[in-house]
């Protein structure tokens, strides 16, 4: 069984050669946005609200999410929940672009209820998927930049030699960034634009030139923290040996919790930020623990106020190095 503080399970159970002969993770820092995409667009947002009622933002959602999406081709909205009286599932079922509002209540985890809610598009084909939370909030519009590969934010980012600064919005633990092979990275799991033929690895786990077995085996590891699905979305990416791109959205959560780390230490921490529009410079030696990184530029900007769990940056690199 797989515990947060942990080495990262997922990295364990990725044979070697997944993680060097794999698709390449490149970090993109600046491409042009596509001016159209050949078939129509499935927007999945998915996400607990809980009983307190996350907050929510359901118009920057459609006036940065799906009003640019619809420039690009067709868009279907399917939204999949816990609770169906809330006034963002209210919004959104009055958008012409949804197709369903779905309430799960039972769904173990965030990637269970995206399974579910991606089920929900077949047989239907879609060109490409865009998946997202209804916690989100949208300060930007979103930019599809290539069909070519999976766009995706990292949880913590390594950067090799010679990469001076890393943009903020390519990250959704602020300048959680270190010297390490990119492939070391734990990739995030609350935003992501998947192409069609990438669809079953990304939301099924189902590769279709497996390195392992049927599903790849961390998928289907029970985990302690279940609100940290990061760990299996790594997985499928490496075990499938998908093209990863690493790419700036500006989307943050409007507040969220971090669960304790420690059974004897519990923190519940704010983990509340405002729009990022600057860079950060990475670490250049390791440390025991971890911590924010350099940020150099915004004034436009609110500091976080996190923690993070100590020596998660360092048996990231540990283990990625081993494989």
């Amino acid at each position: 069984m797989c515990h947060f503080i942990d080495p990262p399970c997922w990295l364990n159970s990725v044979p070697p050669r997944a993680m060097r002969d794999a698709a390449p993770w490149v970090l993109v820092h600046d491409s042009p946005p596509l001016q159209h995409v050949h078939g129509p667009i499935a927007l999945l947002v998915s996400g607990a609200l809980g009983s307190n009622a996350r907050p929510t933002d359901a118009p920057s959602l459609r006036r940065h999410v799906v009003e640019p999406l619809s420039r690009l081709s067709k868009v279907s909205v399917f939204v999949c929940v816990d609770r169906h009286n809330t006034s963002f599932a209210s919004q959104a079922l009055s958008w012409a672009e949804t197709r369903a509002v779905h309430v799960d209540r039972h769904a173990p985890n965030q990637l269970e209820r995206l399974r579910g809610c991606f089920e929900r598009t077949v047989p239907e084909n879609f060109a490409l998927y865009v998946r997202t939370r209804p916690d989100a909030f949208w300060y930007g519009p979103l930019a599809v930049t290539t069909v070519d590969a999976i766009s995706i934010r990292s949880r913590i980012l390594f950067v090799p030699h010679g990469q001076h600064t890393v943009p903020e919005q390519a990250l959704s633990w602020r300048c959680s960034v270190y010297r390490g092979p990119l492939r070391c990275s734990l990739l995030d799991d609350q935003f992501a634009l998947v192409p069609a033929r990438f669809r079953e690895a990304f939301f099924l786990g189902k590769c279709a030139n497996a390195l392992l077995s049927g599903e790849c085996a961390a998928c289907q590891r029970p985990f302690v923290m279940e609100a940290y699905q990061e760990y299996n979305v790594t997985a499928r990416m490496a075990a499938c040996e998908l093209p990863v791109r690493i790419v700036a959205s500006p989307v943050h959560l409007r507040s969220a919790t971090m669960p304790s780390v420690q059974q004897q230490q519990r923190y519940d921490l704010l983990y509340s930020v405002g729009p990022r529009w600057g860079s950060c410079a990475p670490h250049e030696r390791r440390t025991t623990t971890l911590v924010l990184g350099h940020r150099i530029s915004s004034a436009h900007d609110v500091a976080a106020r996190t923690r993070a769990p100590p020596q998660k940056s360092e048996q990231l690199l540990e283990v990625c190095s081993r494989a």
